[in-house]
């Protein structure tokens, strides 16, 4: 299994759990969210290299505008 997880939207009171859950188990976790010190929402190039070879991409952002 490839130990990478991208969480969209990952930055709320879920996010954090589950981020910090999957870091503990030693798997690497990338976050898509406005918040700086992650990968911005318009930055495509970045998204689309993080979701390459990703085990599991999970989206807590809601809807997309």
């Amino acid at each position: 299994m490839n130990d990478k997880i991208v969480l969209a939207g990952g930055t709320g009171f879920i996010g954090k759990y589950l981020a910090k859950k999957y870091r503990s188990e030693g798997l690497e976790v990338l976050i898509i969210s406005r918040k700086k010190g992650h990968i911005p929402w318009d930055d495509m190039r970045r998204i689309i290299e993080s979701l390459e070879g990703a085990a599991i991409v999970i989206n807590l952002a809601g809807k997309i505008c």
